[in-house]
């Protein structure tokens, strides 16, 4: 069997049995998942050979085991699960398993795993999720697997209705994202966690998800701490008070265009901002205003796309040489030394203050 023949049988496969047995076939070895308690998931082998329970623990290093005249194979399957499993596979010295082989077949049984959720108990992990969120410091995030070493995200959906169908969209994102560990914070949001990788690829689905059940999505950036879960929820809750008070909301947020606005939620002295910040682009404003020109849209055009005049002008459907006149206009007006980008820094940090005081 090819590795393009596997791949074609295994996506029919809706047993693990079934996959296991295509497995076997393709490499030609006989094989079997143990769970980490020793509980047989799966095989192709009769009868099959008891595993020591040192080749089960998290602790053992060894790759490859001995067992009489056959030598096995071990390796962990990454299926976020709370008791871990692990792929053993024989081979002789004379029928050698090729590594690459090896390799495509755990990325199958990882990906039949998410795709039909047979691992984890789901309810388990949400359970433990939500005693992670009380009490980071106690729980021990070991029970997470392959979740507590990889870059995660946090996630959180808001209803934008008085009476959402919370437990339908719950269904529906389990049902798409198996691995997604879920649960209810103390504002009956729907908060869980992802690998980074995983949600930047879901992010149509939940868009689709957010639109079909009227919620909004927000993603935290990437952190490695588990403990550090609830830190990340609390920003994304956060960015939904700082992306409310901007305009409408999208059906999916990256919390990190929101990070400013949630810092100037935490500065008490607003006059102290609107005195330093604000000043060059309220002389802009009341040009304009008194002018009937657009200095103020055209400069925050040009600081957002870099200053980069070509770009700026395809946004704003000006001629370049247009551009050029108002931005020697604006120049005048209020002094920018574009060589410095401390400063050209300290104008788009302006315009999100003086979006966020509400000029």
């Amino acid at each position: 069997m090819t590795d393009s023949e596997l791949l074609l049988t295994a996506i029919k496969c809706t047993t693990l049995s079934d996959l296991t047995t295509t497995i076997a076939t393709y490499l030609g070895q006989p094989l079997l998942i143990m769970a980490a308690d020793g509980q047989l998931v799966s095989h192709s082998m009769t009868p099959v050979p008891t595993i020591p329970a040192a080749w089960l623990q998290t602790t053992a290093t060894n790759q490859a085991f001995h067992h009489g005249t056959t030598e096995y194979l071990r390796r962990p399957i990454n299926t976020f699960a709370l008791k871990p499993w692990y792929l053993f596979v024989a081979q002789t010295k004379g029928y050698p398993v090729v590594e690459a082989q090896l390799k495509l077949v755990i990325e199958i049984i990882n990906h039949f795993n998410e795709r039909y959720a047979v691992n984890p108990n789901q309810s388990e992990m949400n359970s433990l999720f939500a005693e992670l969120l009380a009490h980071p410091a106690q729980t021990d995030v070991t029970l997470f697997g392959a979740l507590s070493q990889a870059p995660l995200v946090a996630i959180t959906a808001t209803p934008l209705r008085s009476r959402p169908n919370q437990s339908g969209l719950q269904t529906a994102l389990q049902t798409a994202l198996p691995s997604l560990p879920l649960t209810e914070d103390a504002y009956q949001n729907l908060v869980g966690i992802l690998p980074a990788t995983t949600a930047k690829f879901e992010q149509a689905t939940f868009a689709k998800l957010a639109e079909t059940y009227h919620y909004t999505f927000f993603i935290s950036e990437p952190y490695r701490d588990l403990t550090k879960s609830r830190d990340f929820v609390s920003i994304c809750r956060q960015a939904f008070k700082a992306a409310q008070k901007m305009g409408p909301l999208a059906p999916v947020n990256l919390t990190q265009a929101y990070n400013i606005y949630i810092i100037l939620d935490h500065i008490d002295n607003l006059d102290l901002l609107r005195n330093t910040m604000c000043t060059q682009l309220l002389a802009l404003q009341h040009y304009d205003t008194a002018h009937h020109t657009e200095l103020f849209d055209t400069l925050y055009v040009y600081l957002e796309n870099d200053c980069r005049a070509s770009t700026t002008a395809e946004q704003l459907h000006l001629h370049r040489n247009s551009l050029t006149k108002r931005l020697q206009r604006i120049d005048d007006l209020v002094h920018i030394d574009w060589d410095m980008p401390h400063k050209t820094f300290g104008l788009r940090l302006s315009y999100r203050i003086f979006n966020y005081l509400g000029h």
